[in-house]
């Protein structure tokens, strides 16, 4: 009997062990929820587009008096604020939680404002094969913060035998940004590496909340090797002299990577058509035309038949 007292009380104990580990620590009372700072985001975000709109986003006295209006609509003093943003930005894992929800509803806000379905969702149901395919490998959203742990995002493909040669590449995304204060600027660039190991690549700043893109392609027909670019949020030029939080946060979503082949119009796969036509180039001489052939047939069967003597 004590043993298997003894067996029982450990199995609990190893139990309640398991549901301490299990468990996610909630954010302290102190701090503002996250469902709360979801919110407060959001505000900002509405609040700072209307800045754009009148284009005054660099008047930061006019900034400070939107941030404080969004504060006391929910109900939390600028302290309060200022001490749960360093608790977010240490727990960086949390904010990116409360960033991925949020990411739907900043994109239903651009429905709203103007992007059309087919800006956001196009090629989104495509798979990895076919002539034209989403091959976008990574996260379909990620943040973005002026910390060197998370200022950056890498991309990278490495090439099989569903990439063909003269094959294009357009990488499209929506940016959100979230700035107190401070110049906006983001790096996009996409390079690929060609069958004979040269490298072409592009790069693309981005400075306010909109849609982007960036197209490639093998015109050269060297084959395609791998594909690879990254995401990055530049420091602003005063950023060293700014508080740790101040809010400077950017939301890359709906991302899609598509490759188009180089079909002829024909619908024909490459390969074929080069066939076709180095047989298409050969000496016309060794070919008897169809009309002469014909014409022949015709005066043999016209000839009359010998007669005898």
């Amino acid at each position: 009997m004590k043993r298997s007292g003894r067996v029982a009380s450990v199995m609990v104990s190893l139990l309640a062990m398991l549901l301490v580990v299990g468990c996610k620590p909630s954010v302290p009372s102190k701090y503002i929820s996250p469902g709360d700072l979801e919110d407060i985001l959001y505000d900002y975000h509405i609040a700072d587009a209307n800045a754009n709109t009148y284009q005054f986003h660099e008047d930061t006295l006019r900034m400070r008096t939107f941030k404080a209006a969004i504060l006391k609509k929910h109900g939390y003093t600028e302290e309060e604020f200022e001490e749960s943003m360093v608790y977010y930005m240490r727990h960086s894992d949390r904010l990116y939680e409360v960033y991925e929800k949020l990411a739907s509803r900043l994109s239903d806000e651009a429905l709203a404002v103007g992007a059309s379905m087919s800006e956001i969702n196009q090629y989104m149901a495509l798979n990895s094969t076919g002539d034209t395919a989403n091959v976008w490998p990574g996260d379909r959203s990620f943040l973005l913060m002026q910390n060197p742990a998370y200022a950056s995002y890498t991309f990278f493909i490495k090439a099989d035998t569903t990439y063909h040669k003269g094959d294009k590449f357009k990488l499209d995304f929506m940016t959100q940004f979230l700035f107190q204060d401070g110049s906006r600027d983001g790096i996009a660039i996409m390079a690929i590496k060609l069958g004979n190991d040269s490298v072409i690549s592009r790069l693309i700043h981005v400075a306010s909340s909109s849609t982007y893109s960036i197209q490639l392609e093998d015109d050269g027909k060297k084959g395609i090797k791998e594909v690879r670019g990254f995401f990055l949020l530049n420091r602003s030029l005063n950023s060293y002299n700014d508080s740790k939080t101040t809010l400077k946060l950017l939301l890359v979503n709906n991302i899609r990577l598509v490759r188009f082949h180089d079909v002829p119009a024909a619908g024909k796969p490459q390969e074929d058509a080069d066939k076709e036509k180095t047989l298409q180039s050969g000496d016309e001489n060794e070919r008897v035309p169809k009309s002469v052939k014909v014409e022949d047939e015709e005066n043999i069967v016209a000839r009359p038949a010998p007669q005898n003597e």
